[in-house]
């Protein structure tokens, strides 16, 4: 058997635009109107047709090691066919690309993908494993989606699809979806579409998180700085343990809330940013999601929630203001005699100048990082829903909401469910990915929710009744320490409302759960044995978010929001305890 030695025939990049065509007898009308169809399709192309060739023939072994691309087509009986066998082996030998297509017609010898690797020899078998069967239809109408998915393989081996697409990622600063095109309102030309929104980037950007399209030199300096900010004002905050006079201090609690939530925002930026810049989110976009309607939508919802979230992280500061400045910025400190109460004084001054960057800092972060929590639920959902593409053409030219609102069914082979697992699968895999990547802050929270517990039942076992303590005089005292508590009850991530948007997000991934399984129980295929298997393998694979011990079930979400109401009313009893003594 001739084969052409590993590294010594023309590389990908010089032997480009060229295919050799190969089929057994059944398939001779389709690889002619390949053979036709091809330079006009791919622009400059030179096809080699494998009839034109003797297998014993050396002019054979210069066809297959000059094309770059061997388009095999698969009919019943191929792999048992020995010419076939032995242009196979020369291909692999030479290391040359290959892209299988199936015939789906019955009446032209449709092949069956399992009959077709038993009588597949040994060493050939790599080929159904590494490359994945593209469904070829006769019909004019359905053939550019054969050419489409045709176009995504050529030349490349199985990664090099994606580090082309990292090469083109390289050329824009941005993330975008190489497979969803929009119009550019400058240039009326077709541009790829941008995951996150500019004015999002932009967001990020000044809570110190440089999402790709903010990478600049100074979005990274700013990033650092905004850091060791944070570093430092956990130090600066851990002071008001050892310094409780004066009315900047309420109580320790109050401190310790606020001292706890600067290592977790450090852990969730540093997570997210993990996360967001991880090979699998660049997987999803580049190589996955196919669905327009939906990545379009993701950018208006995201320029929604980034809207909300400039005008909520205004709010609260401004609220944070009223409740912290006056007790920093005082006379009590300000105007003191003594070299004891100047340094308070040095420190309620440092207190106030860190809160004024501090808390626009610290809610910006926190928005941000919830937004792109959201925002990576949606890419691997729209990764899972791309999937369904491989199903039928008519899924890949309309929608898969679309298709389910019809009562017909579609015509779904073998060889297209398989393509539909194995992608399904490849997208699931790069999903469970994610979620791991981005659990730990989430697996923190509910840790500190849970040792919450103990302090919060027993607030509540000491009832409503008022008591006074140090707390009542100071409240008495100072109008901004009312404020303050008010301020905690809505904004702390402890016990107040901010908890409950934090925890309760990874339950959001049921959302998406349920309306895969929805859509999936409203597509109807013809037969009916295919649609058992679809609905069994769709089923095996859980969408929830399953990481350690935070299971976001459907029945544990009781138990999760039962916690959180737990710790908000264990903290309201010790509030509507001091207010009733005030």
């Amino acid at each position: 058997r001739q084969r052409v030695p590993f590294g010594t025939t023309s590389p990908f990049k010089t032997a480009s635009g060229t295919f050799f065509l190969c089929c057994t007898p059944p398939g001779r009308k389709a690889i002619q109107h390949l053979h036709e169809a091809l330079p006009d399709r791919f622009e400059g192309s030179k096809v080699w047709l494998d009839e034109q060739h003797d297998s014993s023939d050396a002019t054979l072994v210069d066809a297959i090691c000059y094309s770059r691309n061997v388009v095999v087509f698969l009919t019943a009986g191929s792999t048992s066919d020995p010419k076939w066998q032995h242009q196979m082996r020369v291909a692999q030998g030479a290391r040359r690309n290959f892209i299988l297509l199936g015939e789906t017609d019955e009446m032209h010898g449709k092949p069956s993908i399992d009959e077709l690797i038993a009588k597949c020899p040994t060493d050939l078998k790599p080929l159904f494993n590494d490359n994945v069967i593209i469904p070829y239809f006769s019909d004019p109408d359905f053939r550019n989606v054969t050419f489409e998915k045709m176009s995504r393989v050529l030349a490349v081996d199985p990664d090099e699809s994606f580090l082309e697409s990292k090469n083109l990622a390289k050329m824009r600063l941005d993330l975008f979806y190489k497979n969803v095109t929009v119009e550019d309102p400058e240039t009326e030309d077709e541009t790829v579409l941008a995951v996150f929104p500019r004015r999002f980037i932009f967001f990020c950007a000044l809570c110190g998180l440089p999402l790709p399209g903010s990478t600049t030199t100074r979005a990274k300096h700013w990033a650092r700085f905004v850091q060791v900010f944070i570093v430092l004002c956990m130090l600066l905050c851990t002071t008001r343990f050892f310094t409780p006079e004066g009315p900047g201090f309420l109580d320790y609690l109050s401190v310790a809330q606020i001292v706890a939530l600067h290592p977790v925002l450090l852990l969730m930026m540093f997570v997210m940013m993990q996360a967001v810049k991880g090979k699998e989110v660049r997987k999803l976009v580049l190589e996955e999601i196919e669905t327009s309607s939906q990545a379009n939508f993701l950018c208006v919802k995201l320029e929604r929630l980034t809207l909300a979230a400039w005008v909520l992280t205004a709010v609260l500061s401004v609220w944070g203001w009223i409740s912290y400045l006056p007790g920093f910025w005082t006379s009590y400190y300000l105007e003191a005699s003594n070299d004891a109460y100047n340094f308070l004084g040095v420190l309620g001054l440092l207190h106030g100048i860190a809160w004024l960057l501090a808390l626009p800092l610290v809610f910006g972060i926190v928005f941000a990082v919830l937004i792109l929590s959201f925002a990576l639920q949606e890419l691997s959902y729209m990764g899972l829903l791309s999937a369904f593409n491989e199903l039928h053409p008519e899924i890949a030219n309309k929608t898969l909401q679309a298709i389910t609102k019809q009562a017909a069914g579609m015509s779904v082979k073998e060889g297209d469910l398989y393509r539909f697992q194995i992608r399904y699968l490849r997208c699931w895999e790069l999903y469970r990915m994610i979620q791991w990547k981005a659990s730990l802050p989430f697996l923190a929270f509910w840790l500190a929710q849970l040792l919450l517990l103990a302090w919060s039942i027993w607030s509540l076992v000491q009832g409503f009744d008022a008591v006074v303590d140090d707390r009542t005089l100071r409240l008495r005292a100072h109008w901004h320490l009312s404020a303050r508590l008010t301020w905690l009850i809505g904004a702390s991530p402890w016990f107040g409302l901010a908890g409950y948007i934090i925890g309760l997000l990874p339950w959001g991934s049921n959302f998406y759960a349920r309306k895969l399984v929805n859509a999936s129980n409203h597509i109807f295929f013809t037969n009916t044995n295919l649609r058992i298997c679809f609905m069994s393998f769709i089923h095996d694979f859980d969408l929830e978010f399953r990481i350690l011990f935070l299971q976001a079930t459907p029945w544990s979400f009781l138990l999760a929001f039962s916690i959180l109401v737990v710790n908000t009313v264990g903290y309201l009893a010790d509030v509507v305890r001091l207010f009733s003594s005030v």
